[in-house]
């Protein structure tokens, strides 16, 4: 049995796919990013540290006692 090997999918054919996938993938991320996401980062308080008694530098962030 011989294969035909025009049935076969081209290179260029593969990677127009690729490329379609791949702007459909960006452009819904940013659709649900948008309309459906809320602030990652919370919310900002301006407090005193006197003589920073109480702080403790954790990670990328402090504690305050």
């Amino acid at each position: 049995m011989e294969r035909d090997q025009n049935s076969r999918l081209s290179w260029g054919g593969a990677l127009l796919i690729a490329i379609l996938i791949t702007v459909l993938a960006f452009f819904g991320a940013r659709f649900v990013r948008q309309f459906q996401a809320r602030d990652t980062f919370g919310t900002y308080a301006l407090i005193d540290l006197p003589n920073n008694q109480g702080l403790q530098v954790v990670g990328d962030g402090f504690v305050y006692y």
